[in-house]
């Protein structure tokens, strides 16, 4: 690296190559501006980027998204418009990730479909006796998840707006961010669905993904 080789008309200098950089540079570089991409490791990507040691491949971040297959999302769609198309999926097996609780002859393991009816009839099958705590589960999922482009505009809102939106509760009128679900944690809403400690545990078990315990997360 040299000081020479920077260019002297750039736009912006971005710090880092990990997503959110190179979607900044992307998005910048589309509105006709010119921007240099500083990284220090050999190769672009961040947590995004993989490697290979001693024949193993390896992720360092992100081993799976979802909303990226067909029909077309406004996710896949976003993120083709920043790419240009250039990224290619790969499915999810079936049974993506599997849930084992205990070891050994005591070992219990609860494999997660892919797709949401898929897993449900799954669920229905490995607990017989908790159909109803099942359908209320993926009920909830389905509720939850219409409020998401609510809950990405009012980020992109300023603070000032926001907060005018909240004190009119207009949104008690057109969402359900008010209801239980999204007043209580996520601990408390499944422990209200099950008495079913192992069946509590497959309807949690994704929280390490984001890295806040069920009693400090939303449903």
């Amino acid at each position: 690296f040299s000081k020479d080789k920077i260019p002297s008309d750039l736009d912006a200098i971005i710090i880092g190559s990990g997503i959110g950089g190179m979607t900044s540079g992307a998005i910048l570089s589309k509105a006709g501006k010119r921007v240099l991409v500083l990284e220090q490791h050999d190769q672009a990507g961040g947590c995004c980027h993989s490697f290979i040691d001693k024949g193993y491949e390896w992720d360092v971040g992100i081993h799976y998204i979802g909303e990226m297959g067909s029909p077309q999302t406004l996710n896949k769609t976003l993120l083709d418009q920043i790419a240009d198309g250039q990224i290619e999926w790969a499915p999810l097996e079936d049974d993506f990730d599997v849930i084992q609780i205990g070891y050994d002859e005591k070992s219990r393991r609860y494999p997660v479909a892919t797709g949401l009816e898929p897993w449900r009839s799954l669920l229905k099958k490995q607990f017989p006796d908790e159909g109803a705590a099942v359908d209320t589960y993926f009920d909830l999922l389905k509720s939850t998840s219409k409020s998401s482009t609510i809950h990405g505009a009012l980020k992109l809102m300023p603070m000032w707006l926001v907060k005018i939106v909240l004190a009119s509760g207009v949104l008690r009128l057109f969402t359900n961010l008010f209801k239980p679900e999204y007043t209580k944690c996520l601990l408390d809403v499944v422990t209200g669905l099950t008495n079913n400690k192992d069946l509590q545990t497959v309807f949690m078990y994704c929280w390490g993904d984001y890295g806040c315990p069920p009693s400090k997360s939303n449903f």
